[in-house]
């Protein structure tokens, strides 16, 4: 019986991408793979203004603010600071931690916590 394999994963990181986030560039090779921001966009449906930074963005900034190391939301804006990690994340938006604070909200107010 032939065994199936998964495609590869392959990333990379140009040089003038180099900075203390590119390792970014590995977590969002995987949530391509995934497909993981695809299936936030279709499951998560908190800001409902369709104003700003969509769910999924506000998620995979949490999400790739917590791969880099940070441990409070307020690490996110140290992403946003960072042109080249946001390259190496792919996110071409990335919103401020007090509107990500106001958003995390949502999940307690919808009952989704």
């Amino acid at each position: 019986m032939p065994v199936e394999t998964a495609p590869d994963l392959r990333f990379g990181v140009a040089k003038e991408d180099l900075t203390g986030l590119a390792g970014l560039a590995l977590a969002a090779g995987l949530v391509k793979y995934l497909g993981l921001a695809e299936a936030l966009a279709c499951r998560v449906r908190l800001n409902q203004r369709r104003r700003g930074c969509r769910d999924e963005q506000m998620l995979l900034a949490l999400i790739y603010s917590q791969c880099a190391g940070g441990g409070h939301r307020s690490e996110v804006d140290g992403l946003r600071a960072d042109a080249a990690g946001c390259r190496a994340s792919g996110l071409r938006v990335v919103p401020d931690s007090r509107r990500l604070g106001e958003y995390l909200v949502l999940f307690f107010t919808h009952g989704c916590i």
